[in-house]
């Protein structure tokens, strides 16, 4: 049975079983590595973030040092996630309005197929005009 994170956070100091602390630990560390993920954070420090991004040095002059091999091929693969969000975006539209021009095509078939019935003559016309 283990505790909340907020009771250990409480007892750190005055552990209740000496050796059952390392357990209590390990179970604090899990916890607050599988609630980051929930928060949106990375699930570790390399995936994202200024210490991953922002390059480790800069000149005394100010220049910025070159771009790591690292960050370079980071960039490249958010650029190429961006080109294809865009590509698989822009397929989804084109479905949409294949399936609007679908949908308006079958309803003008429809309202197509409903002008072909025959019409009422005589007698029934004069009872459906006198009841409109």
């Amino acid at each position: 049975q283990h505790r909340s994170l907020h009771q250990l956070l409480l007892n750190r100091n005055n552990p209740p079983h000496g050796d059952r602390i390392d357990q209590d630990v390990t179970t604090a560390q899990n916890v607050l590595f599988f609630t980051s993920d929930r928060h949106g954070l990375a699930r570790s420090g390399t995936e994202y973030g200024p210490l991953t991004d922002l390059p480790d040095w800069s000149f005394a002059d100010g220049r910025p040092a070159p771009p790591l091999k690292g960050h370079l091929r980071r960039k490249q693969e958010r650029e190429t996630l961006a080109r294809r969000i865009v590509m698989l975006n822009s397929e989804v539209d084109q479905g949409i309005e294949m399936w609007r021009e679908k949908q308006e095509g079958a309803k003008r078939m429809e309202e197509h197929k409903k002008s072909l019935l025959l019409k009422p003559k005589g007698q029934r016309l004069l009872k459906k005009k006198s009841q409109c």
